[in-house]
């Protein structure tokens, strides 16, 4: 009894796991747990007995319905897949003992906008489309696609993707994923015109995604290799202090006055420009000129045009 139990939360944590990044597929599913697709469906059915609000997109397929994410939570995958577990091993003791363990769920289950703290973070969720459902399903089953991609509606473009995540940075949303020479691509998603699954199966990149992690938005690749050092006035220097605005800063010197010298790598320029823009003109670059440079430059342009 201990191993079924057992078996039956890792499964609702996988599955919930699948749902936070896009679609359960249950055939699928069922093939990759050893499982059968009554079994999967069992778990769909206690899954939405909890109150996961879920969305069938098709016969066989489901996603959190839209607006709805893990994250807005404030149970982890872990204690949600237990509550799930807790609603099902209720029910042999009657209909009251099962309601009294649903209202549970339904208040531990409350957003966050009921909790005591909130984040703001301005991420419109994207339109659901065939291209997005097919980008969701790469994603999750770690398979390449081709893709069909406009910047200028006048010039196409073809690119081979290993998709590894969808990523929302400044106001718009990418894939980001592998080309075929293995570098680093963010394509924005309403730029992208088709995509054809290829069903051939791929390694995600661990250095990849740890660069993900390290970023500060979706303009980064690979390679850190150009080292920026960033002169902070006192009056911003305390925010430099308790948070990390660049990848990887580390700060090298403190002046009596308060103001701060930290250095930091980057791949791209824009990893350090577009988070140094609103801290203007309290915050410059020292070192590399070329940096500095390229910063004037869109300044310039900027007060040219306005």
């Amino acid at each position: 009894m201990k191993e079924k139990t057992l078996n039956k939360l890792t499964r609702t944590i996988y599955l919930l796991n699948v749902l936070d990044g896009g679609n359960i597929d249950i055939p699928r599913e069922a093939e990759e747990l050893g499982v059968t697709v009554r079994t999967i469906q069992r778990d769909i059915l206690n899954l939405e007995a909890a109150g996961i609000p879920l969305y069938k997109v098709k016969p066989g397929t489901y996603s959190f319905t839209e607006g709805f994410s893990l994250k807005k939570l404030q149970l982890s995958k872990e204690e949600l897949s237990a509550l799930v577990l807790l609603l099902e091993l209720a029910r042999p003791f009657g209909a009251k003992f099962e309601n009294v363990i649903s209202h549970l769920n339904q208040r531990l289950m409350r957003p966050l906008e009921n909790a005591p703290y909130y984040f703001q973070i301005s991420a419109t969720p994207y339109a659901k489309s065939p291209i997005t459902q097919a980008l969701e399903q790469a994603v999750t089953t770690h398979t390449a696609v081709y893709l069909t991609f406009a910047a200028d509606p006048s010039k196409k473009l073809n690119y081979y993707l290993e998709p590894l995540k969808l990523v929302y940075s400044n106001g718009f949303w990418y894939i980001l994923g592998l080309n075929s020479r293995k570098q680093i691509k963010t394509l924005r998603l309403d730029r992208i015109l088709d995509i054809r699954n290829t069903q051939e199966r791929f390694t995600p990149s661990k250095t990849a995604l740890n660069a993900l992690k390290s970023s500060t938005n979706v303009f980064f690749n690979e390679q850190t290799q150009k080292r920026v050092v960033l002169a902070i006035k006192a009056d911003i220097a305390p925010y430099f202090e308790k948070r990390d605005y660049f990848p990887r800063q580390k700060i090298i010197t403190k002046a009596k006055d308060g103001s701060i010298t930290l250095e930091t790598t980057i791949s791209q320029d824009e990893e350090v420009l577009l988070p140094l823009m609103p801290w203007l003109p309290n915050i410059r670059i020292v070192e590399p000129l070329s940096l500095k440079h390229t910063l004037h430059g869109m300044l310039q342009k900027y007060l040219q045009q306005n």
